[in-house]
């Protein structure tokens, strides 16, 4: 299939659905300014593309961001989850769900949120809004072109083994 092949998949697991957690990641923490990846082991013997990614990211005012992200695992979750560390409190959502668990070390807490919109359908409609209302999608190109250029120089990173400057709006590798 496409995606154990290297050439028409752009690289591998990373690419194909890591690029949606570094988007989560630059939403909720800004956008880093250097990655630095390690690919994990292979979890499937004859795969020609890579199957997972260690990332780690680092902002200009020291915000440090991990994502994780791969094919190879026992038991995949149901969904996504998020999980944000701070000085005053620890977030945890799983992506699609309508809630958010806030942990402030001596108590916690769960939010309702509204419902989250998912699937591809919605996206379209979404898409197609913005094109007949002359409207700012959800989604603009820069912000996409600015994930893509994150997971490219993850790419670099695990060829070269140190972390990698992004140089900022649209930088593609």
């Amino acid at each position: 299939s496409w995606r154990n092949d290297r050439e028409r998949n752009g690289g591998g697991a990373f690419i194909d659905g890591g690029i949606h957690k570094a988007s989560v990641l630059a939403y909720l923490a800004g956008r880093p300014d250097q990655v630095y990846a390690v690919q994990v082991p292979s979890g499937i013997s004859g795969r020609d593309a890579e199957d997972g990614m260690v990332v780690t990211t680092r902002s200009d005012s020291g915000v440090v961001g991990v994502i994780s992200h791969t094919w190879s695992i026992g038991k995949p979750t149901d969904r996504p989850w998020v999980t944000v560390s701070g000085t005053l409190a620890n977030l945890h959502f799983e992506l699609g769900h309508p809630w958010l668990k806030i942990d402030y070390g001596d108590s916690q807490e769960t939010r309702s949120m509204e419902p989250d919109h998912r699937g591809i359908p919605d996206m379209v409609l979404e898409f197609r809004r913005s094109i007949e209302e002359g409207s700012t999608p959800a989604m603009t190109g820069e912000e996409a072109l600015d994930d893509l250029a994150f997971v490219l120089k993850a790419y670099v990173s695990v060829e070269t083994g140190l972390p990698v400057q992004l140089s900022g709006p649209s930088d593609q590798a």
